[in-house]
C-alpha cells in the first residue's frame, strides 16, 4: 500500500509536495504544464531565503492566486478553486520541510492520533502519478470497506459533513492546532511568531490579501494544511466525550462517518462537534447530517467516491 504524507522524511516530504501533481490537483489540458516552473523556483529558492522585498509583502495585493470557478454537478455547485502563485507555493514547502519544522508537524498529528477511536482516513497518499488511483484505494479500504465491517460492531451510522470546509478555515487556528492553544498564548509577543504555525498562518493570510478566513483549495499542501486543524478538531471532540462511551468515527477530510451503539449516543457526538466548529468560525451541514440503523447500505455511497474522483480529475 501507498505512503502517506506522514511516513516521510522532511526530505521526501519536499519533493512530494514540489511534484507538479502536488501543485494542482486540478485536472488541465495536457499542454498545461507546471514543473519546469516549479524546479526554477525550487532552485532560485535554495539560495535566497528572504523572498520578500522591504515593506512588499503579498498580504498587501488582491488576487496573487489564480481562481477557477468549477462545477460539481452540472447544475448549481460551484466551487471556488486556486492556483497558488508558484513562488508562495514553494516558499511555503520549504519552510514547512525543514527538518526541525517537519518533526514538530509530525508530532502534533501524532497528538491528534491518540484516540484510536477517531480515524482520519485522508492523509495525502504519496504515489508515482496523480495520486487518484492510490486515492481512491485509500477510501475505499479505510472508508467503505471498514464502515461495513462496523457496521458488524455498532448498530448506529450518523454521516455529516462541514460546510465549505476550505473557506471557513481560520488561519490563526493553525498554530494552535500545531503548538496547542495553551502555548501559542503564552508565547504571545514572546518569539512565537517565527514558530512554523505562525510561519503558515502568514503565509495564507499572504494569498488571501490579508484574510485569515479560508485557504486555497486545489493543491495537495493545502489538503495537507487542512489536516491539520482538522486533526485538532478530532483531538478536541476526544477531549469532549466520555471515555467509557463507546464510539467510532472515520473521517474522511471534512466528512464524518459517527458509529455508535445508540442514537443517544450519535446525537451527543454530532452537538459536542458542532460545538467546538462554532468555536473555529465553522458548522456542520444539517441538510446533510443523517443517520441510519441500517449500517452497511448506509455505508456503500456512490456519489462519495464520484466526488473523490471529481478533486482529481476537475
Amino acid at each position: 500500500m501507498a505512503k502517506n504524507i506522514l511516513q516521510l522524511e522532511w526530505k521526501e516530504a519536499r519533493e512530494f509536495l514540489l511534484k507538479e501533481e502536488s501543485y494542482s490537483t486540478v485536472n488541465f489540458p495536457p499542454y498545461i504544464k507546471f514543473k519546469t516552473l516549479i524546479d526554477k523556483i525550487n532552485d532560485e529558492l535554495k539560495d535566497n531565503q528572504n523572498i520578500y522585498k522591504g515593506g512588499i509583502y503579498p498580504s498587501k495585493y488582491e488576487n496573487v492566486n489564480y481562481k477557477l470557478f468549477t462545477n460539481k454537478d452540472g447544475k448549481h455547485a460551484w466551487r471556488l478553486l486556486q492556483l497558488i502563485h508558484p513562488v508562495l507555493y514553494v516558499d511555503l514547502v520549504h519552510k514547512i520541510s525543514e527538518e526541525d519544522n517537519w518533526y514538530t508537524i509530525k508530532s502534533a498529528f501524532e497528538r491528534f492520533k491518540k484516540n484510536k477511536k477517531i480515524v482520519c482516513a485522508s492523509m495525502p497518499v504519496v504515489s508515482s502519478e496523480s495520486g487518484l488511483k492510490e486515492q481512491i484505494l485509500a477510501w475505499s479500504k479505510q472508508v467503505e470497506q471498514k464502515s461495513i465491517e462496523l457496521g458488524l460492531e455498532y448498530d448506529y451510522i450518523f454521516h455529516t459533513d462541514i460546510v465549505d470546509c476550505y473557506g471557513a478555515i481560520y488561519t490563526h487556528s493553525i498554530p494552535w492546532a500545531i503548538h496547542t492553544k495553551k502555548v501559542e498564548k503564552n508565547n504571545r509577543g514572546g518569539g512565537g511568531d517565527n514558530n512554523i504555525g505562525n510561519i503558515i498562518d502568514t503565509a495564507l493570510q499572504g494569498m488571501n490579501y490579508g484574510q485569515t478566513n479560508g485557504i486555497p483549495q486545489g493543491s495537495v499542501l493545502m489538503d495537507f494544511i487542512a489536516e491539520m486543524v482538522l486533526g485538532y478538531i478530532d483531538e478536541y471532540l476526544s477531549n469532549c466525550l466520555n471515555e467509557s462511551m463507546e464510539y467510532h468515527i472515520i473521517r474522511y477530510r471534512d466528512d464524518y462517518r459517527i458509529f455508535t451503539h445508540s442514537k443517544k449516543d450519535g446525537d451527543t457526538i454530532i452537538r459536542e462537534l458542532s460545538k467546538i466548529l462554532s468555536e473555529m468560525g465553522m458548522r456542520l451541514n444539517g441538510e446533510k447530517t443523517y443517520h441510519s440503523n441500517d449500517i452497511i447500505n448506509s455505508s456503500i455511497k456512490e456519489d462519495k467516491l464520484h466526488q473523490i474522483i471529481n478533486n482529481y480529475q476537475q
